[in-house]
């Protein structure tokens, strides 16, 4: 379940930033404190990853779908007003 989440928050990102892959890899290993070659591995579905990897990708996709569902909220509500205005 994880996986899903995290391949669909990164590429949504990826998209929305326009950056290569090996980029998001990066800024991405960055943030959440594991190495690129971990993420890609995992993103691709490689092999299986420690605990300790997977609470960090956790954390990471729990604080991106807030965002992703924060905007999603936000822009409802906006559209919500136009209609009700």
């Amino acid at each position: 379940m994880y996986w899903v989440e995290f391949t669909a928050i990164f590429d949504q990102r990826r998209k929305k930033e326009k950056r290569s892959t090996l980029q998001m890899y990066n800024i991405i290993s960055a943030e959440i404190g594991l190495s690129p070659g971990t993420l890609a591995s995992f993103y691709r579905h490689q092999r299986i990853p420690s605990k300790t990897t997977m609470d960090k990708i956790i954390k990471w996709i729990e604080k991106e779908g807030k965002r992703v569902v924060s905007f999603a909220s936000n822009s409802s509500s906006s559209i919500n007003n136009e209609i009700n205005n």
